[in-house]
């Protein structure tokens, strides 16, 4: 379970606590280069996503939006979830 970051540029997951992003670009003229993303945290246009597994244990990511904030309070609730759905 947690928060991950999606770069705006070349798509690549990267952890929460990323400042670089860690990708490849996959199309144009600089294919196969490394990103140059080199700040993640201060990008607007930055994706967060939220990584768990469903009681099945299959595991699930599911979109937020752009507020780390709103990420983790999300991330929260599905433990609170989960928490209380165990015997």
């Amino acid at each position: 379970m947690g928060v991950i970051i999606q770069c705006p540029k070349c798509r690549h997951w990267n952890a929460g606590s990323a400042q670089v992003c860690m990708g490849l670009i996959r199309s144009g003229s600089k294919k196969g280069n490394p990103c140059d993303v080199r700040n993640l945290k201060r990008l607007p246009t930055k994706e967060y996503l939220i990584e768990y597994r469903s009681s099945d244990g299959k595991k699930i990511r599911e979109w937020v939006g752009p507020n780390k904030l709103d990420a983790e309070c999300r991330l929260q609730e599905m433990k609170n979830q989960r928490v209380d759905q165990t015997p």
